[in-house]
Protein backbone atom coordinates (compact mmCIF):
# COMPACT_ATOMS: atom_id res chain seq x y z
CA UNK A 1 0.00 0.00 0.00
CA UNK A 2 2.95 2.41 1.13
CA UNK A 3 4.89 1.56 -2.24
CA UNK A 4 1.62 2.66 -4.20
CA UNK A 5 0.83 6.09 -2.86
CA UNK A 6 3.65 7.64 -5.06
CA UNK A 7 2.93 6.11 -7.92
CA UNK A 8 -0.75 7.27 -7.80
CA UNK A 9 -0.07 10.42 -6.60
CA UNK A 10 2.38 10.48 -9.80
CA UNK A 11 -0.47 9.34 -12.55
CA UNK A 12 -2.99 11.80 -10.66
CA UNK A 13 -0.48 14.99 -10.92
CA UNK A 14 0.14 14.33 -14.32
CA UNK A 15 -2.98 13.48 -15.55
CA UNK A 16 -4.61 16.68 -14.66
CA UNK A 17 -4.11 20.07 -15.35
CA UNK A 18 -2.17 22.15 -13.58
CA UNK A 19 -5.01 24.27 -12.55
CA UNK A 20 -7.02 21.48 -10.70
CA UNK A 21 -4.34 19.96 -9.18
CA UNK A 22 -5.00 21.60 -5.66
CA UNK A 23 -8.59 20.66 -6.03
CA UNK A 24 -8.11 17.23 -7.11
CA UNK A 25 -5.45 16.67 -4.30
CA UNK A 26 -7.51 17.73 -1.70
CA UNK A 27 -9.97 15.68 -2.97
CA UNK A 28 -7.74 12.31 -3.25
CA UNK A 29 -7.10 13.34 0.54
CA UNK A 30 -10.32 13.60 1.66
CA UNK A 31 -11.36 10.45 -0.24
CA UNK A 32 -8.59 8.72 1.20
CA UNK A 33 -9.11 9.73 4.98
CA UNK A 34 -12.81 9.47 5.13
CA UNK A 35 -12.45 5.66 3.49
CA UNK A 36 -9.75 4.39 5.99
CA UNK A 37 -12.47 6.04 9.02
CA UNK A 38 -14.66 3.62 7.44
CA UNK A 39 -12.58 0.44 6.84
CA UNK A 40 -11.39 0.59 10.26
CA UNK A 41 -14.55 0.55 11.77
CA UNK A 42 -16.10 -2.52 9.93
CA UNK A 43 -12.37 -3.94 10.14
CA UNK A 44 -12.83 -3.66 13.82
CA UNK A 45 -16.47 -5.86 13.67
CA UNK A 46 -15.02 -8.36 11.63
CA UNK A 47 -11.81 -8.57 14.20
CA UNK A 48 -13.67 -8.63 17.17
CA UNK A 49 -16.62 -11.52 15.25
CA UNK A 50 -14.35 -13.82 12.95
CA UNK A 51 -10.51 -13.18 14.34
CA UNK A 52 -7.62 -11.97 12.24
CA UNK A 53 -7.53 -14.76 9.43
CA UNK A 54 -10.70 -13.31 7.63
CA UNK A 55 -9.63 -9.63 7.34
CA UNK A 56 -6.54 -11.24 5.83
CA UNK A 57 -8.38 -13.09 2.98
CA UNK A 58 -10.83 -9.85 2.50
CA UNK A 59 -7.49 -7.82 2.50
CA UNK A 60 -5.50 -9.79 0.08
CA UNK A 61 -8.65 -10.58 -2.04
CA UNK A 62 -9.56 -6.48 -2.72
CA UNK A 63 -5.67 -6.08 -2.71
CA UNK A 64 -5.65 -8.34 -5.97
CA UNK A 65 -8.94 -7.26 -7.47
CA UNK A 66 -7.22 -3.31 -6.83
CA UNK A 67 -4.48 -4.49 -8.67
CA UNK A 68 -6.48 -6.29 -11.81
CA UNK A 69 -8.62 -3.03 -11.78
CA UNK A 70 -5.39 -0.50 -11.74
CA UNK A 71 -3.73 -2.42 -14.91
CA UNK A 72 -7.36 -2.70 -16.72
CA UNK A 73 -7.97 0.64 -16.47
CA UNK A 74 -4.76 3.05 -16.78
CA UNK A 75 -2.72 0.08 -19.01
CA UNK A 76 -3.30 2.75 -21.96
CA UNK A 77 -2.99 5.68 -20.11
CA UNK A 78 -0.20 8.45 -21.48
CA UNK A 79 1.09 11.61 -19.97
CA UNK A 80 -1.27 14.81 -20.86
CA UNK A 81 0.89 17.49 -22.44
CA UNK A 82 0.29 20.72 -20.72
CA UNK A 83 -0.68 23.67 -23.37
CA UNK A 84 1.26 26.59 -22.68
Amino acid sequence: MNMGIPIRQNMLMESIPAESRARASAADSVSWNVFWAISMFFSGAWIREYGYGFCLVVTFSCYLVASILYYWFFRGHRKIESRR
